[in-house]
């Protein structure tokens, strides 16, 4: 979830060259979905581990549903992201600050500053055990000469959770292409322009990716998941009455209550 949780903080502080709010790393290890008695809708429950540059490893949960995915650390009433796939709309829920920040879905409008060559070879990994009779692929992403990312996936297996991810990636590559003119210059690696912005999702498209990683030092590989598992209604709903924000016409951030006040005048 931590990766998640800085692509959005991102927008707010590099990005957005603002404040962002405040939240809590995941947990060391994900832990698997408590049983609810509220009847609620069947999901399919995914858990990661998860690597990143100088942070130990740690777990994060993913329930995907044909409405939601919601991106979590394995606790119920903990911190949460949660992707409505009906309106592609990202909220991140801090219960500490009771705060839900919103990303609407955006389409991409701009240009890629510099030339993105992108070239990706792909090759089935006959030494892998296969996985619902399909073998896994290792398809490598390279941007003008550049190695940039890596996944491995295994094509007709977790389609619909491959297309929740890809459309949750989708999103959050928009607001990072509304906010990319106040990121400076230095930062604007051909990677990082393909990876956030211009080719988002593409590692999804083929199959469902098991592992990934990228020329960050980022990387996430799938630990065990279950279908058609039974979760509370209660995991894909935002709090009523936590103070919202969002990123404005003009990419700042502000309150709900203060874009009433704005209309208004």
């Amino acid at each position: 979830m931590k990766y998640y949780l800085i692509l959005i903080t991102t927008l707010l502080g590099l990005v957005a060259c603002s404040e962002g709010e405040q939240v809590e790393a995941p947990k060391s290890e994900a832990s698997v979905v408590q049983k609810e008695t509220q009847k609620g809708p069947s999901a399919t429950v995914l858990l990661f581990q998860e690597r990143e540059m100088g942070v130990p490893p740690y777990g994060s949960r993913f329930i995907v549903t044909k409405e939601f995915l919601r991106i979590d650390d394995g606790n119920d009433q903990g911190d949460f992201l949660l992707y409505d796939r009906g309106t592609r709309n990202i909220f991140s829920v801090a219960h500490e600050d009771q705060t839900v920040f919103e990303i609407s879905y955006h389409p991409i409008e701009i240009e890629p500053p510099v030339k993105l060559d992108l070239v990706t070879q792909s090759k089935v990994d006959e030494d892998a055990p296969s996985i619902g009779g399909q073998r896994p692929v290792h398809t490598s992403f390279s941007i003008n000469s550049k190695r940039c990312f890596d996944v491995v996936s295994v094509p007709e297996v977790l389609e619909d959770e491959a297309r929740a991810l890809g459309e949750y990636a989708t999103t959050l590559s928009g607001e990072q292409a509304r906010n990319l003119h106040k990121t400076p210059v230095e930062f604007q690696d051909p990677c990082m322009l393909s990876n956030l912005i211009f080719h988002t999702g593409e590692h999804t498209r083929s199959g469902f990716p098991i592992q990934e990683w990228s020329y960050s030092g980022y990387s996430r590989e799938l630990m065990d998941y279950r279908k058609d598992y039974p979760v509370s209604d209660r995991l894909f709903m935002v709090p009523p009455d936590y103070r919202r924000y969002k990123l404005d016409a003009q990419n700042e951030p502000t309150s709900a209550s203060e874009q009433v006040e704005d209309r208004k005048s």
